[in-house]
């Protein structure tokens, strides 16, 4: 049964939705669908997959302890996903107490939910049914059939509703965007991320660049900017905490908080700011 399902995944609808621009969505149903294999007999008796959202899979659990262990295991479970799939589906999971309505993933998968733009609004032919119809019979697992059907269904629908409306294309998957968007919100999210990778390895060499600074040489939000800025105190502060620290470390914290080049950093200064660190929790006020 497996053997088939993949067989026609690989050369049949994989290709098809390739082109309509929904590889994400299919991968997330699969996963979706094949949770208890993912994840084994144990895991799965205790939690309920819910939705997979810009990248983050959203799963109930049975109870706050199991909330608890499960994070302890959460990279491999996004390794064992994304493993799974093929693909980078999911960047991060979020795990809540009690258990979520079944299938509630079944019309959070559409684009409706982030438009107000109703599917519902396109009455779709003969031939374009049929069309469906031939690429999802495919599939041997029914279940996952029945889903991409569905999909595939609401997809088509939309898109002629928001050609309509001169929604465009992402510039980066194909998935349309409103007309004031060059991306969609998935793109967005990974354009972001890496534009924080960037951030946290320029600052890393360079850790009194300002926003200012940082802008000549990555093109970033002053939020995204902050979010770098505070990621790597928080790293160089734990290393604090767990003295783990060397002056190296001291010395990039105190341009960092500070905001000042190597020369102007003075054993005074970095005892003053490690005793402020070390005192309170440090909250982050950016410089402008």
């Amino acid at each position: 049964m497996w053997s088939d399902f993949v067989k026609a995944f690989t050369d049949i609808v994989t290709l098809t939705i390739k082109n309509l621009g929904m590889q994400r969505r299919y991968y997330a149903e699969t996963v979706l669908l094949h949770w208890r294999k993912i994840v084994g007999e144990e895991i799965a008796n205790h939690t309920s997959p819910a939705k997979i959202e810009r990248g983050v899979l959203i799963v109930g659990t049975s109870s706050a302890v199991w909330s608890h262990h499960l994070m302890t295991l959460k990279e491999d479970i996004v390794t064992k996903i994304n493993d799974f799939a093929g693909e980078k589906v999911v960047n991060d999971i979020k795990f809540q107490a009690g258990y979520l309505k079944k299938d509630q993933n079944e019309d959070n998968t559409s684009e409706s939910e982030v438009s107000p733009i109703s599917w519902k609004q396109a009455v779709l032919s003969i031939e374009d049914m049929n069309s469906i119809d031939s690429i999802a019979e495919t599939l041997s697992n029914d279940a996952l059939r029945h889903k991409i059907k569905g999909i595939l269904r609401k997809d088509l629908a939309l898109r002629q509703v928001k050609s309509k409306k001169d929604w465009r294309n992402c510039s980066t998957c194909g998935i349309f965007c409103p007309p004031d968007e060059e991306l969609c919100p998935v793109c967005t999210v990974e354009k972001r991320a890496q534009e924080k990778d960037k951030l946290l390895k320029l600052l890393v060499q360079a850790p009194w660049m300002s926003y200012q600074d940082c802008t000549q040489y990555v093109n970033c939000r002053l939020t995204g900017f902050n979010t770098a800025k505070n990621e790597l105190i928080d790293r160089l502060t734990r290393n604090l905490d767990q003295e783990k620290s060397d002056d190296l470390t001291k010395a990039t914290l105190v341009m960092l908080l500070n905001s000042i080049k190597p020369e102007g950093v003075t054993e005074e200064l970095i005892a003053s700011t490690m005793d402020k660190i070390r005192g309170k929790k440090h909250v982050f006020t950016p410089r402008r």
